[in-house]
Parts: C-alpha cells; sequence; structure tokens
C-alpha cells in the first residue's frame, strides 16, 4: 500500500506550489479554495493582472510598512473566483505562508467571510509532522484567533 498524503497535505502541498508564483519579494503566500475535496479556486500575493510587478519595478511601501502594490493572495483567490462565477460559501481555504504567520490578516479574514468560506487551514511549518491550524474566518474579525490544533484527517468523505 502506497503512503497516500491526507487531504488536508495534498492541498497544503498545492498551496506551497501556488506560493512560488509570488511576485512581490516581501512574502511568498499561496491559497487554494477547496470544497468537497475539488479546487475551485487559487491565488498568490502579487500585483494585479496586466499591473506591474513587485520583482520588476519595486514594492511601493506605505508609512506603515505594507506594499501597495501586491493583493493578497487570500484576496486573488476569491476574486479569481468571482470573475469566472465560481461560488466559494461553503468552502475551505488552505493557505502557506513563507513567514510562517499563522493566520490571515483582518482585511482578507473579511473577504474571506463574506465569501462565505467556513475555514481557514494552515501547516504548523515548525512541526516536521503534519500538525494543522484551523479556524473560522470570523475568530479573527471579532478580535482572536482561537486556533484549534488537530490532526491531518481524511475528508474523502463530503462533510457539511
Amino acid at each position: 500500500m502506497t503512503d497516500r498524503p491526507s487531504w488536508d497535505d495534498y492541498f497544503l502541498r498545492i498551496a506551497e506550489l501556488v506560493s512560488s508564483r509570488a511576485t512581490c519579494p516581501r512574502a511568498s503566500v499561496g491559497v487554494v479554495i477547496v470544497r468537497d475535496n475539488h479546487i475551485l479556486s487559487t491565488g498568490y500575493n502579487g500585483a494585479a493582472s496586466g499591473e506591474d510587478h513587485c520583482i520588476d519595478v519595486g514594492c511601493d511601501i506605505t508609512e506603515t510598512g505594507h506594499c501597495e502594490r501586491a493583493i493578497h493572495a487570500e484576496a486573488n483567490a476569491v476574486g479569481q473566483a468571482a470573475r469566472y462565477g465560481i461560488n466559494v460559501q461553503g468552502a475551505k481555504l488552505y493557505e502557506y505562508d513563507s513567514r510562517n504567520r499563522g493566520r490571515t490578516c483582518n482585511a482578507c479574514a473579511q473577504v474571506v467571510s463574506a465569501a462565505g468560506i467556513k475555514e481557514v487551514v494552515f501547516k504548523e511549518q515548525d512541526d516536521p509532522g503534519l500538525r494543522v491550524i484551523s479556524y473560522r474566518p470570523h475568530d479573527i474579525i471579532s478580535g482572536g484567533v482561537p486556533q484549534s490544533d488537530r490532526e491531518p484527517t481524511d475528508t474523502s468523505q463530503p462533510t457539511e
């Protein structure tokens, strides 16, 4: 029998690969939006389609230290789904962050929550195994991130 990755591990690995397309050198973030173990959309941090990329012309840093040129991966993935008429309500968002921040920013949590995404999943990168951190987008918006550590699950059967 072969060692097949769990669904969580599988989609987190894909999110890591998606992050390699990031065009802002400040961080490489990749997102995969999934429902019923099917990929609906992906996104990475970078400039809007057709705009100049940070890697080509440099970052546009504000006084608060944020890059104005790059769109966050979460917003890009939700935007791509919307552009092509893909409903993400009830989906999971898998995220890889090269800086291992373990959560989305407040603005992205609001976008993800408004889109109806029910859960955000990160891999704990300091753990040699696969320890998954997941939370509801509303947890960030409401001021805290009660992170629930859980073992990877095999979600081969659609869940509610």
